[in-house]
């Protein structure tokens, strides 16, 4: 899976092509997109109005900044899909799910995925936390190693204000690494639970991808903490 992020003035274009056996998709940060009759347009990453395109093979989107605009475009990179298929589908959320409570409480906006979009590898979403909390927690993973389906994950982090900071973790039986995070930074999963939290005074979102048999999607909390949530 590639993330690549582009930053449009006002009147840019941009313009995405989704490979031969790949899907694509156009996640919009902030500011405002246009593409015919469809607008995307949010003021922040922290505004609720998560919108953005979903690609299938071969297909190409072309969208046009009516501000200044920041963009995540997501395309599915490995195992590739047999032919083309599919249609363009502009994606607007919700106000999304409240999961967890307490210090891990959030809000998930699941943007694209198989009942929305009719993706196939992809899924994608955002997650906002209040400061000072853990999300992605409690811990989970879903990377083949107990038999359910192996998925490849991208986070891209933004915090308020942007001089805030926090830590990715990522660990697992012979995995032990914790990642110093700040506004603007990407970071890429490929195996082990991955609690993420942030400094306190500083609230943050993050907007995540998961490349993987988009209709088999399962996660396994860490059995160590699963108590927490049935607490």
């Amino acid at each position: 899976m590639r993330m690549e992020l582009a930053d449009l003035t006002s009147g840019e274009t941009i313009e995405v092509t989704a490979s031969p056996g790949e899907e694509a998709a156009v996640l919009l940060i902030s500011g405002e997109l246009r593409a015919g009759s469809d607008v995307a347009s949010r003021p922040s990453p922290f505004d609720p109005r998560l919108a953005g395109w979903y690609l299938p093979p071969e297909e190409t989107l072309t969208a046009k900044a009516a501000s200044e605009s920041s963009v995540a475009v997501v395309t599915t990179v490995g195992a590739a899909l047999p032919g083309a298929g599919g249609e363009l589908v502009f994606a607007e959320a919700g106000d999304g799910e409240t999961r967890g409570r307490g210090e891990w409480r959030r809000t998930v906006i699941t943007l694209i995925d198989p009942s929305s979009c009719g993706s196939r590898r992809l899924i994608a979403g955002q997650t906002t936390h209040a400061s000072g909390g853990w999300s992605s927690y409690p811990p989970h993973r879903h990377d083949g190693t107990g038999g359910e389906p192996y998925f490849e994950e991208i986070y891209h982090y933004r915090f308020d204000p942007p001089s805030g900071f926090g830590f990715q973790g990522l660990y697992a039986a012979d995995l032990s690494e914790a990642h110093l995070i700040h506004d603007g930074e990407t970071l890429t999963i490929s195996r082990g639970y991955h609690p993420v939290c942030a400094a306190p005074g500083y609230r943050f979102t993050y907007f995540w991808t998961l490349n993987g048999p988009a209709d088999r999607f399962q996660q396994v909390d860490d059995p160590v903490h699963e108590w927490v949530a049935a607490k």
